[in-house]
């Protein structure tokens, strides 16, 4: 089986295959694999599935220990009470994305029937009665029974055999940057997992990851600028600042130390949850299916998710009707956190005094509550 993408969602995907017994060979675009993006949030059923995928332990020893974010109020700084005590929000977990990527990895590595294909850019699928073809942009060509689109947002498999997804900019632009623990004694974090500045045209979210010794921090913010799909733009300090500069005396201060560690920008672009999953012996998975926007920090949770039900399904029905449940499980939960994403970007605008409105996507346990491992198919 051949998987294109050898982030988050195509990793997660080869384990579960791995899992059932199959012999999978992932193609990487890039030359080696190396460390792109900062933290990632885990959702309670993100990390079930991480569990069923065998990660549990490494999980444990690699995540910060689950505990409440809390939200601060723009200007004064002051904590709200609403989000520390909601209890799946207190059971999420935080993580650097380059460990994810390797104890992933590392798992996956240790199946003899692992093949890892870098520096293999797709350029086109063929598909068969009896099998798939992926041609590389240096002419290769790699044949196997089934094809995963695991690419992103930008996938070549989804464009290649569903149709181009238009992306649409969203106004947003988003900032990261990546801090030493100790300026964590800024937020004043003790007892928190995350904290949220939040206004009405920009947010500021930290979190400690790397077990506590980095403070992973990513900015949103409105702009009627154009900015380019991607992590490696730099971005210019002295713009964060003024975006930040009627913010409590917290933010401005972490903000302003951006611009000595290295701060990237990309602009943040919608597009619809695909319409249709599957063809033939083909199908997405992850952001290639449902690019989600940021705000409940919930994209790679959800790839993961789909690697595990898409592996259940796999291994429980002949590969048209497993395809076809995958999807069934899979696309009214993606469509209605592709949505609540949107809605979560308005709740931070309106949040007043550290406390979030009370419909706020981010306090819905329909949405944490998930349980991958165990939905029916």
């Amino acid at each position: 089986m051949i998987v294109i993408g050898g982030g988050i969602a195509g990793l997660a995907l080869s384990l579960a295959l791995l899992k059932d017994g199959r012999r999978v060979t992932l193609c990487e675009q890039a030359s080696a694999f190396s460390p792109v993006g900062a933290g990632i949030t885990l959702s309670p059923s993100a990390c079930k599935a991480l569990a069923w995928l065998g990660l549990e332990d490494g999980l444990a020893r690699l995540a910060e220990p689950g505990s409440p974010p809390v939200l601060r109020d723009w200007s004064t700084g002051n904590a709200g009470t609403t989000m520390a005590a909601v209890k799946h929000l207190s059971d999420t977990r935080r993580i650097s994305r380059a460990d994810l990527h390797a104890l992933l990895l590392d798992a996956a590595e240790k199946h003899l029937d692992f093949e890892v294909l870098t520096g293999s850019r797709l350029s086109g699928v063929e598909q068969s009665a009896s099998g798939v073809s992926a041609t590389m942009d240096d002419g290769r060509e790699i044949a196997g029974s089934l094809l995963f689109g695991a690419d992103g947002a930008r996938s070549v498999v989804r464009d290649a055999v569903f149709g181009e997804a238009a992306p649409e900019f969203t106004g947003y632009v988003a900032w990261r940057f990546m801090l030493p623990a100790d300026a964590a004694t800024l937020l004043h974090m003790a007892g928190h997992g995350a904290t949220i500045t939040a206004g009405p045209d920009a947010s500021l979210t930290c979190y400690t990851v790397g077990q506590g010794n980095l403070l992973n921090c990513v900015a949103i913010t409105r702009s009627d600028e154009w900015a380019a799909e991607g992590w490696s733009e730099r971005g210019d300090p002295a713009a964060l600042d003024a975006i930040f500069a009627t913010a409590h005396p917290d933010a401005r201060a972490l903000v302003a130390m951006a611009g000595d560690v290295g701060l990237y920008r990309w602009g943040l672009f919608d597009r619809p949850v695909v319409p249709r999953w599957h063809s033939g012996r083909v199908a997405l998975l992850g952001d290639a299916a449902h690019p989600i926007l940021p705000f409940l920090a919930f994209g790679a949770g959800l790839a993961i998710e789909d690697a595990v039900v898409l592996g259940r399904a796999l291994s429980s029905f002949p590969t048209d009707e497993a395809f076809d449940r995958y999807e069934a499980a899979r696309r009214p939960r993606a469509a209605m956190i592709h949505a609540a994403s949107r809605k979560q970007a308005e709740a931070f605008a309106k949040a007043k005094s550290g406390d979030l409105p009370e419909k706020s996507p981010m306090l819905s346990p329909e949405i944490f509550g998930h349980d991958p491992v165990a939905v029916p198919l």
